[in-house]
């Protein structure tokens, strides 16, 4: 797991971390222009603010990114790899995705 506070809102985090994403999911540039996919970009409440998670990967190898706004000015970054069950990792998918949510909850600011 990889943290980073990056400065910008989430939209403007999102277009400098992940462009082509940025264009797919935010086809008019903003953040009321968010176009969600189950299982790829979703937008989630957390700590009470609007987040959104971006799930990528190819072939078990994944990357779940999340992006949480810390306050008007800042965003934290949370990157996930995991490895699909079908490659046999030590821990479980379900296991890596349980760990990364935890994590994610116990965050306060």
């Amino acid at each position: 797991i990889q943290v980073e506070e990056r400065t910008g809102g989430p939209a403007a985090v999102i277009k400098d971390v992940l462009p082509l994403v940025f264009k797919q999911i935010f086809p008019g540039g903003t953040t009321q222009s968010f176009k969600g996919e189950p299982g790829f970009a979703e937008e989630t409440i957390i700590n009470g603010k609007k987040s959104y998670q971006i799930t990528m990967g190819v072939e078990g190898i994944n990357q779940t990114y999340l992006f949480l706004p810390r306050d008007s000015e800042h965003t934290m970054v949370l990157t996930l790899s995991w490895i699909g069950d079908f490659l046999n990792p030590s821990l479980s998918e379900s296991n890596q995705k349980k760990i990364f949510d935890q994590l994610v909850n116990s965050l306060t600011f």
